[in-house]
């Protein structure tokens, strides 16, 4: 596997742009997913997947994660493909198999929303994948460890 070069955004954080292919629900489209090493699961927020066009409606939120200290509901979508370019002409695919899809909650006061896509913790286990930055050299990459 190459290298995954990720971008070391100018306010700190480190994102990576990726393609999402979801055959079962006829999804194909790009999301920028924030890495999130603080985070134990990866999920598409719902914002991304309205605009994808995943039916979130049909989903079943049968999960509840803490995400940043509030509780996200996610539903479970199946057979994902992520694909990642690593060079000019070069691609990487990556099967995620299970990925969870979140749900805004909302309260009498306000909704707690999760706007944002994540790759986590679960991202890097599974596909045995490390995190390096650099903030000094603007570099951020993910490497495929033996």
């Amino acid at each position: 596997m190459t290298d995954i070069p990720l971008i070391f955004e100018a306010r700190g954080y480190v994102t990576v742009r990726v393609l999402i292919r979801a055959g079962r629900y006829h999804v194909c489209g790009p999301v920028k997913f924030y890495v999130d090493t603080g985070s134990p699961e990866s999920l598409i927020s719902e914002e991304d997947a309205k605009r994808l066009m995943f039916p979130i409606t049909k989903l079943t939120y049968d999960k509840t994660s803490l995400m940043g200290g509030a509780k996200i509901r996610t539903a479970e979508v199946k057979d994902i493909e992520l694909t990642f370019r690593v060079g000019e002409d070069a691609a990487q695919k990556i099967h995620m198999g299970v990925f969870r899809v979140a749900k805004s909650l909302w309260t009498k006061k306000e909704a707690i929303a999760c706007s944002s896509s994540i790759l986590g913790n679960d991202f890097l286990l599974k596909n045995k994948l490390s995190l390096h930055v650099n903030p000094l050299k603007n570099e951020a990459y993910y490497k495929e460890e033996a």
